[in-house]
């Protein structure tokens, strides 16, 4: 009778790793991503290779400062080109780059007021107008094509792996995952085309993009908008992620936000919110969970051993070596 309890509770044994994995305390939430610097980044090689290498190195040789002030300052030397674009005057409330308001070209393709086309054809005349040499201007009609032309754009981006790892722990948690992007329309469809594996992760109804929405981050309206338009369930819990601080919802929307800097860090925070399970506590139960079967195991091998050989054993020992 004895012998039988062992096998009776290494059985038991078994059982228990199993519920200690299970994530029912977690409570379902509304999680959303913006896109840019979150889910995916600019390829600095296929950049570079849009921009001709041997324009950038020309670029370099001709004009060092210039050259230099491009490089240190990225898309900031572009945008200043953009902003004498004369002829348009679109404007995103609170939008900004680095601290200045975004060009009105930039805010027009991403509420998309005005086509790509005649956006890109506008900063085209606009650099003409610069004193460049011509690997310069060469090189800034590359930088606006990336900015401006939907297919460039999207063949220059990387997805960015753990970007998309935080979104598969988001759904095996049983949070519903959004989007909300400032993004010129046909661009995210060409992005979605090239990587549509990567984007069905999210529902289609579930992605909200200002340039098919004529309103953008961070107006407060484009957050109002979004609840509406996305019928979200306020008895959620609801958090935006996102790279750029000036995007952070106003209280009253009811929206948690997380200013996204590293994907680990962003992790910490949902694991904070109690969206995600600690790594540490995940990997203790694993080992947890491995040395309790070990255990369980052993004792039903044993237990069984002696339901069915001990008292066999008892009865013809082993004749000791005399």
């Amino acid at each position: 009778m004895l012998k039988l309890k062992k096998i009776i509770i290494g059985l038991a044994l078994i059982s228990l790793p199993f519920k200690a994995s299970s994530t029912s305390d977690i409570k379902p939430a509304n999680v959303i991503f913006d896109v840019g610097e979150v889910l995916v980044t600019p390829s600095y090689k296929r950049s570079l290779d849009h921009m001709k290498l041997t324009n950038v190195m020309l670029f370099a040789a001709t004009s060092p400062i210039n050259f230099y002030r491009m490089v240190a300052q990225g898309k900031k030397e572009l945008f200043n080109v953009l902003k004498s674009i004369e002829g348009i005057d679109s404007r995103i409330e609170g939008a900004t780059y680095r601290g200045e308001p975004l060009p009105p070209a930039m805010c027009a393709h991403q509420t998309k007021e005005h086509s790509w086309e005649m956006l890109l054809q506008k900063a085209k005349e606009a650099i003409d107008k610069q004193n460049f040499s011509e690997s310069e201007r060469r090189t800034f009609y590359a930088m606006a094509e990336i900015t401006f032309h939907p297919d460039v754009n999207a063949s220059v981006m990387d997805l960015i792996p753990e970007g998309f790892a935080l979104v598969d722990e988001c759904i095996q948690a049983g949070h519903e995952v959004y989007i909300i992007s400032n993004y010129n329309g046909e661009a995210f469809d060409k992005l979605v085309a090239l990587h549509s594996q990567a984007f069905a992760k999210f529902k289609e109804k579930n992605i909200f993009i200002s340039g098919k929405k004529g309103v953008a981050k961070p107006a407060p309206a484009i957050y109002e908008k979004f609840k509406q338009e996305m019928n979200i369930d306020t008895t959620k819990p609801t958090v935006f992620i996102d790279d750029q601080i000036e995007n952070r919802p106003k209280a009253e929307t009811g929206i948690k936000f997380i200013h996204h800097k590293k994907h680990s860090k962003t992790r910490d925070e949902l694991v904070k919110l109690g969206l995600l399970q600690p790594l540490e506590t995940s990997s203790k139960k694993k080992i947890v969970s491995g040395t309790a079967v070990t255990i369980a195991v052993a004792a039903c091998g044993v237990g069984l051993y002696q339901l069915l050989y001990g008292k066999k054993a008892h009865q013809h020992p082993v004749p000791s070596a005399s």
